[in-house]
């Protein structure tokens, strides 16, 4: 039996149309389900994983082992440990990534996203200006201006025409007849 009631008494005697959206959340799994959660450690932690003291004192006894069965039973047993040490480790993980998430979301008042950080550039901006200045004018409340419109269309067929076979950083594009702006040599495409 449900802990809720999905009977919405007010709403029934008001002959207004039910609404279960809250029965639904608790009643669901939408509470337990953390959006972007990691499944996997990251490379540097799991790496560190070998490196621990129980793994290198069997390695030690693996390396001075003369039977073959012994051998393998040590290298079963290495196995085994690195399974359950990096279990161990990814929940540990999981669950410092879920009290940073909450705390992020408490900080940026529910208006987190699951991209990350909401203050972090994405990277293309840098190797782009064009993107740099569409977010600007994107994030605007009001209007755009006649002249931030024809920039913005300006923009918008820039990224549109690129060629992004090849990516510069900014002032570092070949000019237009394909020369390199440092040395004025000729660039193959």
């Amino acid at each position: 039996m449900a802990n809720t009631s999905s009977a919405n008494g007010k709403r029934a005697f008001l002959d207004e149309e039910p609404n279960h959206e809250a029965v639904d959340h608790f009643q669901g799994l939408e509470q337990f389900r953390e959006e972007g959660l990691p499944q996997r450690l990251p490379a540097q932690k799991e790496a560190e994983m070998s490196r621990h003291p129980e793994v290198t004192l069997i390695e030690q006894q693996l390396e001075h082992c003369d039977s073959e069965i012994h051998r393998d039973e040590l290298r079963r047993e290495i196995v085994n440990l690195l399974k359950r040490l990096k279990s161990l480790a990814l929940k540990q993980y999981q669950k410092a990534w879920i009290k940073e998430q909450r705390d992020l979301r408490i900080l940026t008042r529910g208006k987190l996203t699951t991209g990350g950080d909401p203050t972090e550039e994405h990277i293309l901006i840098s190797l782009y200006p064009e993107r740099q200045r569409i977010s600007v004018f994107m994030k605007l409340d009001e209007g755009l201006t006649d002249i931030q419109m024809r920039q913005a269309g300006i923009d918008l067929y820039s990224l549109c025409t690129r060629d992004c076979t090849a990516v510069y950083r900014p002032g570092e594009e070949p000019t237009i007849d394909d020369k390199c702006p440092v040395c004025g040599c000729k660039m193959e495409r």
